[in-house]
């Protein structure tokens, strides 16, 4: 540790003796580390250079460098440079010394142990021969007294206190631990596995779900409404008074119904909007796109056109539709639309500049039970599908100023 610590501070003092030698001449100029020679002397003398150092700054703003003053300071500085210099000197010197003073005692410290590897070896070795024979010679006296003892008793003092029994069941595994163990991870990957699933195929559910993943206003929210016409009408009549109310049902405006695919109640959506607006007297016209290449038309100024768009899925013509409609209404399904979407949508109207996109949300807070669910899926299996009928002729049905193109 002395020897390490003198090392550092040799190396610091030739350091910093080389700093001061090359400078010599410059010294005013230089700003040496003082980290191995830091004692009360050598700091009072650099605090005594810096002094006269600011003092000759103070003479030179008054008096020429070749003044008698200014020449008294400089003699003073090269004083206690050269003084600082042989201090430097000096304390190399002496840290020379004592570093081959410790390196000589370090190595007659060493001669002591020279060959004590090999005697602690050959002591280890016999400790633990005497340890082995010290171990056999107690065990074998133990036997010979035992035999001493027993040969010496009449009699024997061991009997059979109770007949080995064998057993019928497994000491191991636990069949009861194996089975709460096996319960509580079925039940801790059942869970894991609803949350990753709920993850991957997240759904909207209600209008805060999608106010959260989407910029786009909502327009409408539409309960599951059950199989009641009556019922469904009056809703849609109530949403038809709200629409209007909000500017989107004037005379010569476009109205476009569109979705993402046709799971997402886009039919229905328009069907029954379509015969609310009929039963309010509106004059409207109604139609539905099936490919690219069907009729696309603009609205009268005194009538309401009502479309049915293209699914997103199905073709992108639904984004030119979309592109010339005065307002388009986006219906989304509360269990089947994914929340990934939303944002897509978001996408989508920026990117082709989309005009008065609202959402409609089908099915909001709609949360049937499991059996349900199942039976609706295994009605929809075993539902016998008919024959598609052809299509019948476009309709005009003059109904009280109401013009109804059912068709196109």
């Amino acid at each position: 540790m002395q020897r390490s610590n003198l090392e550092m501070s040799l190396a610091a003092a030739n350091d910093l003796y080389k700093y001061m030698s090359d400078g010599k001449r410059n010294a005013l100029d230089m700003a040496p580390n003082f980290e191995a020679f830091n004692d009360m002397l050598s700091t009072d003398i650099i605090k005594k250079i810096k002094d006269l150092q600011a003092e000759r700054h103070d003479l030179l703003l008054r008096f020429t460098p070749e003044d008698e003053k200014v020449r008294t300071i400089d003699l003073k500085l090269a004083d206690l440079n050269s003084y600082l210099l042989e201090s430097i000197r000096n304390t190399r010197n002496n840290l020379t010394i004592k570093h081959k003073e410790i390196d000589r005692a370090i190595r007659q410290a060493e001669g002591a142990f020279v060959g004590l590897p090999t005697r602690e070896k050959n002591l280890t070795i016999l400790q633990r021969d005497f340890q082995l024979n010290e171990k056999l010679y107690t065990f074998l006296r133990e036997k010979e007294t035992e035999a001493e003892i027993a040969k010496a008793s009449p009699t024997s003092y061991h009997r059979v206190i109770a007949e080995g029994l064998v057993p019928t069941e497994p000491t191991s595994p636990h069949r009861t631990f194996v089975l709460l163990l096996s319960g509580f991870l079925g039940l801790l990957t059942g869970t894991l596995l609803v949350y990753l699933i709920s993850i991957v195929r997240s759904t909207p559910g209600d209008a805060d779900g999608v106010q959260r993943e989407t910029r786009t206003p909502l327009a409408a929210i539409i309960p599951y409404l059950g199989r009641g016409l009556s019922g469904r009408l009056a809703f849609f009549t109530q949403l038809a008074t709200r629409l209007a109310l909000k500017g989107m049902l004037n005379p010569g405006t476009k109205l476009v119904v569109s979705a993402f695919s046709e799971h997402e109640g886009q039919s229905f959506f328009f069907e029954h909007l379509r015969l609310a607006l009929a039963a309010k007297g509106l004059k409207l016209r109604a139609l539905t796109l099936h490919d690219a290449q069907s009729p696309n038309p603009e609205a009268h100024p005194d009538e309401i056109l009502l479309v049915q768009n293209l699914t997103l899925s199905q073709d992108s013509h639904a984004l030119a539709v979309m592109g010339g409609a005065a307002v388009n209404l986006f219906v989304i399904d509360g269990r089947t639309t994914p929340t990934g979407r939303l944002p897509e949508l978001d996408l989508l109207i920026s990117e082709y500049t989309l005009p008065n996109v609202q959402l409609c949300l089908n099915r909001a807070g709609y949360a049937p039970g499991p059996l349900r669910v199942l039976g609706q899926r295994l009605r929809r299996l075993f539902t016998v599908r008919r024959a598609p009928s052809t299509a019948p002729a476009p309709l005009a049905v003059p109904l009280g100023g109401l013009d109804l193109d059912l068709q196109s």
